[in-house]
């Protein structure tokens, strides 16, 4: 029992020897440095990131507005066109006939209207001569009747003509539109993604030529849920879009809320448009975006 305590007292005083280094070196080292900064207060903003799908801003099956034979078509899938670029042309040498048949009619009604105009001319002499000598009982009222009825005879066929001028004339102008109409150009610069006809073919008025997709910009359809419709409406012009197949994130220039929840799934739909001047997004691709 005595050995035991001499260890232990030993033991203790090895341990306290051993301690007094350390303690000695902290003190002349000074305390510890602590990093210390201003404390400030910011809003954190919610972001969330959402998929969705390419589509075009403008999508159109342009198809003819008249009947006839396909006889050249200028376009094929994958081409792009610009504004009034000729897609494909109709067979128009009917009109074209027709339209010179109208033609020739407007110049004899031309004609019949100066002739019309002389009748007048004279019956309206005819009738304030006889006017004159009725006042002087030179001519009987029958006479002067008879002129005055003359007058207005002339007078209605040279309205009759004027009307046949004007009928011909808009006849003219439908047959000059209906003969543009035979040549089918581009609503807008786009891309051609389907052609549905081939020439020889007979086309009636409604049937699709050429499907087209606008170029230049393109729009991201997203769904968005619907406990984020706040967040979107205050960060709206700065939503980012992943362009997955292209590895490229694009700004939007424009965005639009549709606001028609879906009552399944709790969400709406949120549409971006963005710029793409080098034409490589297309219809359909994958986006992501926040």
């Amino acid at each position: 029992m005595h050995t035991l305590t001499k260890r232990q007292i030993t033991t203790t005083a090895l341990l306290i020897l051993l301690a007094l280094p350390a303690r000695f070196a902290t003190a002349q080292q000074g305390p510890t440095p602590v990093l210390t900064g201003q404390v400030t207060k910011e809003k954190v903003q919610q972001h969330r990131r959402v998929t969705g799908s390419l589509q075009a801003v403008s999508r159109s099956s342009v198809a003819s507005q008249e009947a006839g034979q396909l006889i050249e078509i200028l376009t094929d899938e994958g081409m792009t066109v610009a504004k009034g670029d000729i897609i494909a042309r109709l067979d128009a040498r009917r009109l074209e006939a027709q339209l010179a048949e109208a033609e020739a009619r407007v110049l004899r009604a031309d004609s019949d209207l100066v002739e019309r105009q002389s009748e007048l001319e004279f019956a309206e002499f005819e009738m304030n001569r006889l006017k004159k000598l009725q006042q002087t009982n030179a001519a009987s009222s029958r006479e002067s009747m008879q002129a005055k009825s003359s007058f207005d005879a002339a007078s209605a066929r040279v309205e009759a003509a004027r009307r046949a001028i004007n009928e011909g004339q808009r006849q003219v102008e439908l047959l000059r539109i209906r003969l543009e109409d035979m040549t089918i150009r581009a609503p807008f610069h786009a891309r051609v993604v389907q052609r549905h006809v081939d020439p020889g073919e007979w086309i009636n008025p409604g049937d699709a030529v050429v499907t087209l997709v606008s170029t230049g910009a393109i729009e991201a359809r997203l769904e968005v849920p619907e406990r984020f419709a706040s967040a979107v409406t205050r960060n709206a012009e700065r939503i980012y879009a992943d362009i997955v197949s292209l590895d490229e994130t694009i700004p939007s220039t424009k965005v639009r809320m549709i606001p028609d929840v879906d009552p399944q799934a709790r969400s709406f739909h949120l549409v971006l448009t963005l710029d793409d001047p080098d034409d490589q997004m297309a219809p359909g691709m994958s986006v992501v975006a926040w």
